[in-house]
């Protein structure tokens, strides 16, 4: 619990840091402008305004890249699995919507904690996968003929393969959701394509099936 207080405080100095140097800055421009008189040379001060603001963008991009697009981008590669529960509490404040403990039903867990045990990884895809999720179905507007594919973050557990899952996510699911073993692919034999474009195994993106994409070369 302390060391969990403690990233809480170092987050909130970072931003009351970063939110005190926009403050100065335009602290600084409001009194340059208040004690300018005609023929005194601006220049100087204003050079240093300049420099105060190219230090604050600087730290702004650090900002941003930390706390908002860092997190995101990390959560969205195939690296996911190994993000910290700073980097996902950071992606999960920004809005992104994952499956947590109250929306499986298992509230005496993290939501973190669901959050590892619902990456899924096999030989050619990372993605997620929601317990409650259904399989993808393909439907066809009667009027233009078109395929319709519902958008979707993750993949139900349907559309993966037990073969896969690890040790830890074995042990979770048949704690408290085995309901997601049953429902999961049983051997790598019987491993299907859901009904979505085909994949390869790489950075994952959210797409009209699920959080994959294809590799672009």
């Amino acid at each position: 619990m302390k060391k969990k207080e403690q990233k809480q405080n170092d987050q909130a100095e970072l931003l009351w840091s970063h939110r005190a140097a926009w403050d100065m800055a335009f602290a600084e421009l409001d009194k340059l402008v208040q004690d300018f008189h005609d023929g005194e040379n601006i220049e100087k001060p204003l050079d240093q305004f300049r420099k105060n603001m190219q230090e604050i963008r600087r730290g702004d991009e650090q900002f941003h890249e930390e706390f908002l697009i860092g997190p995101i981008r990390k959560i969205l590669s195939k690296d996911r699995r190994n993000i910290t529960e700073r980097e996902y509490l950071l992606a999960q404040a920004a809005g992104f919507q994952l499956p947590t403990a109250q929306s499986i039903g298992i509230a005496p867990v993290s939501d973190y904690e669901v959050y590892l045990n619902c990456v899924y990884e096999d030989d050619k895809i990372v993605c997620f996968m929601d317990p409650n999720e259904t399989p993808q179905i393909k439907t066809v507007d009667e009027q233009t003929g078109k395929t319709r594919i519902r958008i979707r973050l993750a993949r139900s557990p349907e559309e993966t393969n037990i073969s896969y899952y690890t040790p830890e996510q074995k042990r979770f699911f048949a704690k408290y959701r085995p309901d997601v073993l049953a429902r999961a692919q049983q051997d790598k034999s019987s491993r299907s394509e859901p009904e979505c474009p085909p994949t390869e195994k790489g950075e994952a993106l959210p797409d009209k099936s699920d959080n994959e994409r294809k590799s672009t070369k």
